[in-house]
């Protein structure tokens, strides 16, 4: 996606979020870090215009090494 191109079909048309997208009446993305108080993340938002298909990144660094670490609830697929 971030080059450009759909990773779902393929289409050559993506195109990047350059506002924040509204959750709840919040502007951006909030993310559980496992404590009591949430806060909005950075991330990256691409759309292929050609089926609709989104993905979403966070760039917050911080935040992803919590994840790893595994707080907040985020846990490896099963």
């Amino acid at each position: 996606m971030r080059d450009g191109t759909c990773t779902k079909c393929g289409y050559p048309s993506v195109r990047q979020l350059t506002r924040g997208i509204y959750f709840s009446g919040s502007t951006g993305v909030m993310v559980n870090d496992g404590s009591s108080i949430r806060r909005p993340v950075s991330y990256e938002t691409f759309l292929c215009t050609g089926c609709g298909y989104w993905e979403n990144y966070l760039t917050d660094t911080e935040m992803l090494r919590r994840i790893a670490d595994g707080v907040g609830g985020w846990a490896p697929p099963r």
